[in-house]
Parts: structure tokens; sequence; C-alpha cells
């Protein structure tokens, strides 16, 4: 079970570390390409986790009071 976790949890961040690749750099997996419409399906669900960690993480941030501030250029 621990071990089930581990690789749960080392997939969600390499989803993450792609949605900060994309957002930051401007570069995209581009999984349109995959043939089979089930995987493509699947692999872009996994790629919208990413997505939704940091979408979730910055807000949980913003709302800590004095520790993160803006950073907008």
């Amino acid at each position: 079970m621990a071990r089930l976790l581990h690789y749960a949890f080392e997939a969600v961040l390499l989803s993450t570390a792609f949605s900060g690749a994309r957002r930051a750099a401007g570069v995209d997996f581009n999984y349109q390409r995959i043939e089979n419409e089930t995987l493509r399906s699947a692999v872009g669900q996994y790629l919208r986790i990413g997505d939704w960690v940091i979408d979730t993480s910055a807000d949980q941030l913003k709302k800590t009071p004095g520790y993160f501030v803006s950073s907008k250029r």
C-alpha cells in the first residue's frame, strides 16, 4: 500500500512539473497526437491534475498572511 501511495504521489508531482513548465516556459506536451482516443483522454485528465495542484497551491499561498506576496511583473 505504501508503494502505491508513493507512486501516486510521484505521478502527481510529475504532472505538476509538466504544468509548471507549460506555464513558465510556454512548452506543452502535445497529447493531441495520441491516436488512441481513450489514452489521449486519460493523458489529458492526468495533465489537468497538475494544473489543479498548482492553482490550489497558489490560492492557499495567497491566503497566507504576510509570508507570500504577489510577484506579478
